[in-house]
């Protein structure tokens, strides 16, 4: 029952992130933050590592951000570089957000 519980609260924190993504930037870390917390309590996590490490879109967001951070290393302004990785954190929440939600209630 409890790890039911956590998943229907997974499944409302990204219904409101999903909705707070033109409104409100406070909502949306909230849920974000949350929802990043709450995600380790659902269980199944070799399954949902397994999932988020196969899956295209989580690879290119991956090596996106990698980029990112690799382009550190070359930064004439370090701290600047560091200033758009903290703006870019909500994409580093797919992952979760593709994974809080049950495969059943998925569209293909």
């Amino acid at each position: 029952m409890r790890r039911r519980t956590i998943t229907a609260v997974c499944s409302l924190l990204v219904v409101i992130l999903a909705l707070s993504l033109p409104l409100s930037t406070t909502a949306l870390s909230v849920a974000g933050l949350l929802l990043l917390l709450l995600w380790p309590l659902q269980g199944d996590l070799h399954y949902r590592w397994n999932e988020i490490r196969t899956h295209p879109v989580c690879q290119a967001l991956a090596l996106y951000l990698g980029l990112h951070v690799i382009g550190l290393a070359w930064s004439p302004d370090p701290a600047g570089g560091l200033e758009v990785l903290r703006e870019q954190w909500k994409l580093a929440l797919f992952p979760l957000v593709m994974t809080a939600v049950e495969p059943g209630d998925r569209r293909p």
